[in-house]
């Protein structure tokens, strides 16, 4: 949409979220003291991640996944979400071709 400016050119082909899906649920069940833990976290940040829009300027919203950027990563409302954001980060290096809207989204769904 060109009020949320600027964003990534959309991939040309889309990756195969069925082994993405299966790497956020080995993170999220790999320690039974943690995985409520992590489910919460995951949610709590696709949550916030939606819930960044603004319809004043049109801005935020996991489209650009602009919650790990300034403002929307200092709004006191958005606390703790860096440190679901680090939890994905090895599945994103895994897997380079899922946006980072993409895998918040997923992981929170996943969750």
């Amino acid at each position: 949409q060109p009020f949320q400016h600027p964003l990534p050119s959309p991939p040309t082909t889309l990756p195969n979220y069925v082994p993405i899906r299966s790497a956020i649920e080995d993170m999220i069940t790999a320690s039974a003291e943690t995985k409520s833990m992590k489910v919460a976290a995951l949610t709590n940040l696709a949550y916030r991640c939606a819930f960044t829009f603004r319809e004043t300027d049109y801005k935020g919203g996991c489209n650009g996944a602009r919650i790990r950027f300034p403002p929307e990563s200092d709004w006191s409302s958005n606390d703790g979400t860096s440190d679901a954001l680090a939890m994905l980060e090895p599945i994103k290096m895994e897997f380079p071709d899922i946006s980072y809207s993409d895998l918040i989204v997923l992981a929170g769904q996943t969750s």
